[in-house]
């Protein structure tokens, strides 16, 4: 009987340690976006993705020192970017006041001499990424 109840115990630790390593493997995944488009504006690129039939702009501050590990971003390439709205992260109790809601409302002011705005049909919304520093890549494809 003690066996049987430690044989089921090993067994269900087992199978709880897999599943834990398969959700660690599953957020650590992104999504591959294909870069359409590589732009600049001041001190920012914007990165053109899309994935399916859904376009996403992405800004990346222009950096002054070198990346290591950089991958110069290039047109056509799938890249696995983990994607941040900068929608979701309007302020507590302004929200109503955000381009998502607000059609009246469609650019960010990123610096004193740079708004960079969405784009009616074909960008709704303004991303940012860790894995993009500058025009690189950072991370594994």
């Amino acid at each position: 009987m003690k066996f049987g109840i430690l044989l089921i115990s090993v067994l269900l630790f087992t199978v709880a340690a897999r599943c834990k390593s398969n959700v660690i493997v599953q957020r650590n995944t992104g999504m591959d976006y294909k870069v359409i488009k590589l732009d600049s504006i001041n001190n920012y690129y914007l990165v053109y993705a899309q994935r399916n039939d859904s376009i996403f702009k992405i800004v990346s501050p222009k950096l002054t020192e070198r990346v290591k590990g950089c991958q110069r971003l290039k047109n056509g390439e799938l890249y696995p970017f983990f994607l941040r709205s900068s929608l979701s992260n309007w302020p507590a109790g302004l929200e109503g006041l955000s381009p998502k809601n607000n059609p009246l409302i469609n650019c960010f002011s990123y610096d004193d001499s740079t708004s960079i705005c969405v784009e009616e049909g074909m960008v709704r919304d303004l991303f940012y990424t860790e894995n993009i520093r500058g025009e690189c890549f950072i991370g594994k494809r």
